[in-house]
C-alpha cells in the first residue's frame, strides 16, 4: 500500500508536469516536508521509486513522472 502523504506529494509533482528536474522535485518535497533535511527528502525520492510513482531518468536531468492506474489511487482520486 502507497503511503498518502506519497500520493499528495506525487499529486503536487504531476502538476509541474510529466518530467521535472531534481531540483523541482526537492523544491515539492520541501514545500510538503519543510522541517526535514535535505538527506530524508532523498529517501523519500527513492521510496516513490520503489512504489513506481516516478522513475529516475539519469544522475543530473530529473524524474519521469510515470501514469498509475492502481485499485488504491482510484478510490483516493476523487480526494485529491
Amino acid at each position: 500500500m502507497i503511503p498518502v502523504a506519497y500520493i499528495w506529494v506525487y499529486k503536487k509533482m504531476s502538476e509541474r508536469g510529466n518530467l521535472i528536474r531534481t531540483a523541482v522535485a526537492l523544491e515539492v518535497l520541501k514545500r510538503n516536508y519543510y522541517r526535514f533535511p535535505t538527506t530524508i527528502l532523498y529517501e523519500i525520492l527513492k521510496d516513490m521509486e520503489h512504489y513506481e510513482l516516478i522513475q529516475k531518468i539519469n544522475n543530473k536531468k530529473g524524474y519521469r513522472i510515470l501514469p498509475i492506474e492502481r485499485r488504491e489511487l482510484a478510490v483516493l482520486r476523487d480526494f485529491l
